[in-house]
């Protein structure tokens, strides 16, 4: 064991040996180039911290235009291009910002905020009107940032040409709506060369060697991984709006959601009718007993008047009857009280005459009688 230890030492101690003279020499070789670099303006470590503060504001800055864009539109179409804004162009950034060469990374986010500044300056203000415009100014607000930090790395020549090749890709895809992925080496090399272009494609802007690029590499890898999970981790519910979003826009998704929305509608209606049902039964039932008692009231109301009409009716039709009866009966006892009355008057003044004269007759019989007698008398005296 200590044979294979000793064998093990020996034959490492020339391994360690040549790394370290390997890692001495590239950290030379480092620390010249950087020396170059800063003689030159913006170190690259520079540009790419740079890079990744205009990826965070511009970040910061869509995602908050967005969110008003969203409220002040409110259609399902413009939901999702704002959530699609929060998401694409952001990520976008990020990727561009943690990049392994800075000076292309620069260039990509030069075309990123342009291209988008446009979009939204010729196809979406078209479409949406003024809620666009604030949207066109967060943009307009980052493509000055990151054009001036462009000033600091390129040359005025540079700069135009730059411009001038993003101008006539738009003019190339005139119909292109979603450019947040689109790269500077997408489109510069198939449109014309240029210094820009040789430059971006021979080493990047700095010019640096491969053994240079390597260390960077080896250097800001662990930064720049860190750096675009942090920021992918922020963007992840924002996907999730995505996906959610453009799940809802689509027709058949729409139409679904509608009639489970409708559908839960109608449940909540039942359960709240079940709910209610109690109430609602006893409501009607005192409602349908109330409308028998009145019905019954009203029936009873109506047949007592009818009833009492027609006893009113009967009751006169026998009073007048019995009118007519009694002044028949009237009329006839009147006509025979006349005829017998006559009847008697002529009977009593027979009868009257009749006594008148045995009156007299019988005075006249006493006064001959007594006459009679007297004369008698008188005779007898006298003789």
């Amino acid at each position: 064991m200590v044979v294979w230890m000793r064998m093990l030492h020996r034959g490492l101690c020339p391994v360690v040996l040549l790394c370290m003279a390997f890692l001495l020499a590239g950290t030379s070789s480092y620390a010249a180039a950087r020396e170059e670099e800063k003689e030159g303006g913006i170190t690259q470590e520079e540009l790419q911290s740079t890079l990744m503060g205009v990826a965070d504001r511009l970040a910061s800055t869509i995602a908050e235009a967005s969110y008003v864009f969203e409220r002040r539109v409110g259609s399902d179409q413009a939901r999702l291009l704002a959530r699609r804004t929060r998401v694409y162009p952001i990520v976008s950034a990020f990727h561009i910002a943690s990049g392994p060469d800075p000076g292309v990374s620069l260039l990509d986010m030069v075309v990123l905020v342009t291209l988008n500044r446009v979009m939204w300056e010729v196809h979406w203000k078209a479409v949406y009107g003024d809620p666009a415009d604030l949207m066109i100014q967060a943009w307009r607000k980052r493509e000055a940032d990151v054009w001036s930090i462009a000033a600091s790395v390129l040359t005025p020549v540079q700069q135009s040409q730059l411009a001038d090749l993003i101008k006539e890709w738009r003019v190339r895809n005139p119909d292109k709506q979603y450019v947040a992925f689109i790269r500077f080496r997408d489109f510069a090399e198939s449109l014309q060369k240029s210094a820009l272009v040789e430059a971006a494609g021979s080493g990047g802007l700095f010019g640096i060697g491969e053994v240079t690029r390597a260390v960077d590499e080896a250097r800001f890898l662990a930064e720049r991984g860190m750096y675009l999970f942090t920021r992918l981790m922020l963007i992840a519910p924002f996907e999730i709006e995505v996906v959610y979003q453009k799940m809802i826009t689509e027709p058949a998704v729409g139409e679904f959601l509608s009639t489970s929305t409708e559908l839960v509608r109608t449940m909540n209606r039942m359960t709240k009718l079940a709910e209610e049902l109690p109430e609602i039964i006893a409501e009607q039932r005192k409602a349908g007993l109330d409308e028998v008692v009145k019905a019954f009231q009203k029936a009873r109301r109506a047949t007592i008047d009818e009833t009492m009409k027609q006893v009113t009716t009967e009751r006169e039709a026998a009073i007048d009857h019995l009118m007519d009866r009694v002044a028949a009966e009237r009329k006839a006892i009147f006509n025979r009280s006349d005829t017998e009355g006559d009847e008697w008057v002529d009977h009593a003044f027979y009868r009257g005459v009749l006594l008148i004269l045995i009156f007299f007759a019988a005075m006249l019989a006493y006064r001959f009688t007594s006459e009679k007698l007297l004369r008698l008398g008188q005779g007898k005296r006298s003789s």
